[in-house]
């Protein structure tokens, strides 16, 4: 390198230096031209497999290509353009320290090997053939390098439009990989993506929709207190006892549209890692009114419908007829309660015998079954389970069946319920006889004897 920077800048020396330097010159001019034509086919080489390898393997390949420690001064240049085209826009500005860092490295050999072949003293080219021109080399070089930059400018712009389709379509699509559930429940299983907050880790956890169709006074809110003693259920009570939500179809929908998002926040919404999300329905609450759009809605939202009712309709009609007494009487401290969480207060509303109108005992009882049969008939092609108050009363299995129909998993469930008519019958009734000789000897004197409720 001393030598050479000598040589360059042109001043005459004399003694061992001087003889050195001029042994060296002679040396390299017999050399010189065939050296030059063999960098040029090598660069030329490197060129034709630079395209090569970027067809194949894409502009990444660059990277790899660089490692020839710039061969010549000019694919220095080219390799520290396409280095920061290709860096630049998926690693961004930061990444020019890096690769003007990695080309610093290169500059300097190339330097020398530049100086040392551009001697200031005239060279005799070696007799002999002619050899191809360098400046058809050098044109050859330029056009490979100008298709290796068309070619590059084709694939960025490719990229950035796919980017910015995939960013318009990201705001609308939220996709998680392999919700493990059998392939004729995936219509039921959901991604919600809540307005009012973020599920954070439990985003890419499926959720199952539900609704509890039933009837008052019939074991729903003990059934539903159950059910949110999971912590992965989440039951959000009668939501149509207002009559503004169901006023008609219209309402009912957006209604349902809002709590299904789940941004219908309640003290029973376990919003983060919810599993199963839904609400309780009574028949009387818009349900029956509106049935074939309710269907549809409910067939099209994968939703799951969980019918509670209860079989001993007798006894549900004691419970109607002691509710509503209560609703005026208030008879625990000035308060009307549906549901009591202790003892004590169970037996004080207990304590209230109402009297049944046997005139129209028979036909009450035949509404109340017809209703329900013909809203069983009417939904019979949702993705449904039928219980009853009952079965889950003789066997807490029932509720395991429940947890599996909704796709939790399983565990006991508890509730700080406590149940208000548990006595028998003619304990709970005021004009008991006649109710007895009412019943007896038609379909329902299979309500009497009480036999299918177990405290």
């Amino acid at each position: 390198m001393l030598l050479c920077c000598c040589a360059r800048a042109g001043r005459p020396e004399t003694g061992p230096r001087s003889r050195i330097f001029f042994c060296y010159r002679l040396s390299v001019t017999k050399w010189y031209r065939t050296t030059a034509l063999l960098l040029d086919l090598v660069l030329l080489l490197f060129i034709c497999s630079l395209l090569v390898t970027v067809s194949d393997h894409g502009f990444g390949a660059i990277y790899l290509v660089s490692i020839s420690n710039c061969i010549s001064p000019c694919m220095d240049l080219v390799l520290f353009i396409w280095s920061l085209l290709v860096t630049v826009p998926h690693h961004g500005f930061g990444a020019i320290y890096l690769v003007s860092r990695s080309i610093s490295n290169c500059i300097s050999p190339c330097m020398d090997l530049v100086i040392t072949l551009q001697h200031p003293y005239p060279l005799k080219g070696s007799k002999g053939a002619s050899l191809p021109p360098r400046p058809t080399l050098v044109f050859l070089i330029a056009l490979f390098g100008l298709y290796v930059c068309y070619l590059s400018f084709n694939q960025i712009r490719m990229e950035s439009k796919h980017g910015e389709e995939n960013g318009a379509q990201e705001p609308n699509e939220h996709v998680c990989a392999n919700p493990y559930v059998p392939s004729e429940e995936l219509p039921y299983v959901h991604f919600p993506q809540p307005k009012g907050y973020s599920r954070a880790e439990c985003s890419c956890n499926p959720v199952r929709f539900f609704v509890i169709v039933s009837m008052q006074r019939s074991g729903s809110g003990w059934f539903e207190t159950l059910l949110n003693s999971h912590p992965n259920i989440s039951s959000n009570g009668e939501i149509f006892n207002r009559v503004d939500r169901r006023q008609n179809i219209s309402s009912i929908v957006q209604t349902l549209d809002k709590l299904y998002d789940l941004d219908w926040l309640t003290s029973a919404a376990k919003n983060e890692c919810t599993a199963a999300f839904g609400f309780k329905w009574m028949l009387n609450q818009g349900f029956m009114d509106h049935h074939d759009d309710i269907l549809s809605y409910l067939n099209k939202k994968g939703v799951s419908v969980i019918f509670l009712f209860r079989r001993n309709t007798l006894r549900r009609l004691i419970s109607v007829l002691a509710n509503n007494y209560d609703r005026d009487a208030k008879q625990l401290n000035g308060t009307h309660k549906s549901h009591v969480h202790s003892e004590e207060e169970a037996e004080i509303l207990a304590k209230f015998k109402p009297e049944l109108d046997v005139s129209t005992l028979v036909s009450n009882i035949r509404d109340v079954e017809k209703y329900m049969g013909d809203c069983l008939d009417s939904f019979n092609t949702t993705r449904r389970m039928i219980l009853y108050y009952e079965d889950i009363i003789r066997n807490r299995n029932a509720l395991f069946q429940v947890q599996e129909f909704l796709g939790v998993p399983v565990r006991k469930l508890v509730s700080r319920q406590v149940k208000i008519h548990t006595r028998p019958l003619p304990d709970l009734v005021r004009n008991w006889e006649d109710v007895n000789s009412r019943l007896n000897g038609t379909e329902y004197a299979r309500f009497l004897d009480g036999a299918d409720y177990v405290k």
